[in-house]
């Protein structure tokens, strides 16, 4: 039995207004932030290695034949990787688009809303500021890194798909004309 003037213990909200329940844990963010680089690091290497693919498919189809009567296939046939190539060129265009954000407008207006996450950000402020971020605002910006560096893997995992969808549909187009041209009307 509990004495009238005791309280049961309640606890307290965070600070910024998030659930207890509903906080990520710091492991669960340093998980979430390993797959995120993980699948960044995938892509951009599959990427390069389907685009260097692609440019020796195109160096070699040029290099079969130089008989005119012949150029016109060979041009043809080097639609679907010069298509293919577009996608995956786009894919290695950076968008940054991440802004670590303060609150108070102090500090945004001293700078301090660039991304942690960036070198080129890093590079760009003082000592003393990189030592607020990261004493300070080092989680929530983590968090932002994450979701905007996902943004960035899904945006090139799509072009990559896309860039081979374009290689073997042109191609399966192609295979279908050549077998009309060749076996239905002969």
């Amino acid at each position: 039995m509990q004495p009238k003037n005791s309280k049961k213990p309640q606890a307290k909200p965070p600070a910024n207004g998030t659930p207890v329940g509903k906080m990520p844990s710091g492991e669960n963010i340093g998980e979430l932030y390993e797959y995120v680089q993980w699948s960044l690091t995938f892509i951009e290497t599959k990427n390069g290695v389907i685009l260097t693919l692609l440019g020796g498919l195109i160096a070699t189809i040029l290099s079969f034949s130089t008989e005119i009567c012949h150029r016109l296939w060979l041009y043809l046939s080097i639609i679907p990787p010069a298509a293919a190539l577009v996608p995956l060129l786009l894919s290695f265009y950076p968008v940054t688009r991440l802004r670590c954000r303060r609150k108070n407008s102090a500090s945004r207006d001293a700078g301090e809303n660039r991304g942690l996450f960036r070198c080129e950000n890093i590079a760009k402020i003082s000592k003393d500021e990189l030592a607020r971020g990261l004493s300070g605002e080092l989680r929530s910006c983590k968090i932002e890194y994450i979701h905007s560096a996902s943004k960035t893997a899904a945006r090139k995992y799509r072009l990559s798909r896309i860039s081979i969808r374009l290689l073997f549909g042109i191609y399966i187009v192609y295979a279908c004309a050549l077998f009309i041209a060749k076996v239905v009307l002969p």
